[in-house]
């Protein structure tokens, strides 16, 4: 749209751009990760000016750091998810016209199994070991270590790997 507005004895032409107010969206209402993935929650923008994007956690907004990545284009990153990663998650959208907000919640669950703890099956089977319960032996801990974890058999944390 033009419009010329008279000042003194000069016409000037301003050029405005549409103005739309800021919307946000998050495509999911909840999800589900495992614990020691990784947690990407897209985030929908729109607007004109292009608005900007804050995250929230539970209503405290959240900060880049070791295990936050927040990128564009309004990307949240969550790193090594653990059960407290677990909640109510904001992106909310502000330009001069307007504010809009989209959430997700994000449950994390699962077995925390350690990256070196992983079954070797050239040493073990661990089917069969899983089966006849000796996850307790100090040896097949240690070659089957993945399937023991999860199984609930040997803690997720001790002597079975190398850390």
């Amino acid at each position: 749209m033009e419009r010329c507005e008279r000042m003194d004895r000069y016409c000037s032409t301003e050029r405005q751009r549409g103005r739309v107010p800021a919307k946000a969206n998050i495509a999911l209402l909840r999800a589900t990760f495992n614990i020691s993935s990784e947690i990407s929650i897209p985030c929908e923008v729109e607007g004109y000016p292009i608005p900007s994007v804050v995250w929230y956690k539970e209503n405290h907004q959240l900060e880049a750091g070791e295990r936050v990545d927040l990128k564009d284009p309004h990307q949240l990153i969550i790193k090594r998810a653990n059960t407290s990663d677990s909640g109510t998650y904001r992106c909310e959208a502000r330009n001069p016209y307007g504010n809009s907000s989209s959430s997700i919640e994000i449950l994390v669950e699962g077995i925390y199994v350690h990256p070196n703890c992983v079954d070797n099956s050239f040493f073990a089977n661990c089917a069969m070991i899983l089966k006849a319960r000796y996850c307790t032996n100090k040896y097949y801990a240690k070659f089957c270590c993945r399937s023991c974890t999860i199984d609930g058999q040997i803690t997720s944390r001790g002597p079975h790997f190398d850390v």
